[in-house]
């Protein structure tokens, strides 16, 4: 179950000391959970599914976190589509990627990222 980050301290919270700590630790948790990646898809044929990893620490398999959508470049082409992202292994997301169309797809180099929330 993803973990719920707590509401900014509120007046009444000032006498807490920690209430500012535990907010900014758990929104540096989300922070931290991030992995970006260039990387230069192969030539993927008509209908033909292509994988690739991205490194995002804290990742952990079986633990049930939450995985946010790839964040894609401009230059995405529009007929290829994300089918699957999953954490493989610690620290290690994989990405499936599709091609709809009826011809090969070629792109070039771009970055992808992706969160991993706990």
């Amino acid at each position: 179950m993803p973990k719920q980050v707590r509401k900014p301290p509120s007046p009444s919270d000032y006498s807490d000391p920690r209430s500012l700590e535990y907010f900014f630790n758990d929104l540096y948790e989300l922070g931290v959970r991030v992995g970006t990646r260039s990387y230069d898809l192969p030539s993927i044929a008509s209908g033909a599914i292509t994988t690739f990893t991205i490194t995002v620490k804290g990742a952990v398999p079986d633990m049930q976190m939450q995985l946010s959508d790839v964040a894609l470049p401009s230059t995405w082409n529009t007929g290829l589509t994300v089918t699957s992202r999953f954490i493989s292994a610690v620290d290690t997301v994989t990405v499936a990627v599709r091609n709809e169309t009826g011809s090969s797809i070629d792109m070039a180099t771009a970055n992808y990222s992706i969160r991993v929330f706990p």
